[in-house]
């Protein structure tokens, strides 16, 4: 079946994981940024510093990074992992 082979390989996973947080920090950069869209992020553990939030305000292109756990990553990597599924579902 297709879906099996969806993020099977390793650096298929590592690769979705860092074009995730890449595209995430430049969002929260830009001008018109007023939060994020939850249903469409991982579903971070409860106190997570990665958690999304529905509604804020762009960051400083100096600030920090967003700081990933190694839970947070597996939260990742599983989201990615769910829609690879249900992409092969879809088609």
């Amino acid at each position: 079946m297709i879906a099996d082979n969806i993020c099977g390989r390793v650096a298929d996973v590592v690769t979705l994981r860092w074009i995730y947080k890449k595209s995430r920090e430049h969002a929260r950069r830009m001008k018109y940024y007023r939060g994020e869209v939850v249903l469409a992020h991982p579903k971070f553990p409860a106190g997570s510093l990665a958690a999304t939030q529905s509604s804020a305000s762009p960051v400083e292109i100096s600030a920090p990074n967003i700081i990933y756990s190694k839970e947070d990553d597996d939260a990742i990597d599983k989201f990615h992992r769910e829609i690879g599924e249900l992409l092969c579902i879809i088609s």
